[in-house]
């Protein structure tokens, strides 16, 4: 008898941070990984606070079944609530209230490929004071195999690109070499809404956080049989402020004047991914 190789696992929040030449690992929080032969995995985190992030309740779920004769099921899931990040004035730059990701890998062994299916939600956004509403591309968020995401984003090159902020000739190639040990990656964010309109800076789908640095929603990176999506990614690199986790911290004031300014970093929240190989003789 032949067992199927599971692989999925899902992420609360977990990254590094830096202030200097100090360094802060904010560990993997509402972590779990799948086994190999299949099962469920479970993992929570409650009340999170601490160097800058917090966030009222994480939790991450996994599952691998044979729900079929030759028919394999991955399941991967994360759902944070109350996220903030880097008060001011006691207020969050980046704030969301509610944020959710699924992904699913059926694997039918009579089939060449995967067929896999996402969804992502976001409520309760907020940027520096101003509302956002992130608009998904629900036709790329329905592709069920990697063929059909080359067809999607094929057919609208310029525009993924741009969304992506990469270059429109280095995502052609990456669409012509669809066994390319290079993923592909980008976001499934089509737009946003804004209250007050016209308020945020962006970078292509991202959003600029005021003094914390850019925040990815959405982002995916997909390979023939693999999906995974990132909730949200924080590249951290602020230079116009002194981080409460600073590593150099020092008890006189005269010191910390005299401390590098400003902090650096990148965080992961709410990560998801699945996939399977083929069964073992």
């Amino acid at each position: 008898m032949s067992s199927y190789v599971y692989n999925a696992s899902a992420l609360g929040a977990g990254g590094v941070l830096t202030s200097g030449n100090g360094r802060t690992v904010i560990p993997s929080l509402a972590s779990v990984a799948l086994s190999p032969t299949g099962g469920e995995g479970f993992s929570t985190a409650d009340d999170y606070n601490a160097n800058g992030i917090a966030f009222s309740h994480a939790e991450s779920r996994v599952v691998g079944a044979e729900v079929g004769s030759g028919i394999f099921t991955t399941y991967s899931e994360v759902f944070i609530t109350n996220f903030t990040a880097f008060d001011r004035f006691s207020i969050p730059r980046l704030r969301i209230a509610m944020m959710s990701a699924q992904v699913t890998s059926t694997r039918n062994l009579n089939l060449e490929e995967s067929h896999f299916e996402v969804r992502t939600t976001f409520h309760g956004v907020n940027v520096d004071g101003v509302d956002v509403e992130p608009v998904l591309d629900i036709e790329l968020c329905k592709a069920k195999t990697f063929g059909e995401v080359v067809q999607r984003i094929s057919g609208d090159i310029s525009t993924f690109a741009e969304l992506s902020n990469v270059s429109e000739e280095k995502l052609r190639k990456v669409l012509s070499e669809p066994n390319s040990p290079n993923p592909l990656t980008g976001t499934l964010v089509r737009d946003y809404r804004e209250q007050p309109v016209g308020k945020l800076e962006r970078r292509g789908a991202a959003l600029i956080v005021p003094h914390v640095g850019v925040a990815h929603l959405a982002e995916f990176i997909f390979k023939p049989g693999r999906r995974r999506v990132n909730l949200l990614r924080l590249d951290i690199n602020d230079s116009d402020r002194q981080f409460a986790f600073s590593a150099n911290a020092a008890p006189s004031t005269e010191a910390a004047d005299r401390r590098p300014r400003g902090g650096g970093g990148f965080l992961a929240v709410g990560s998801v991914e699945g996939n399977g190989s083929p069964p073992i003789p």
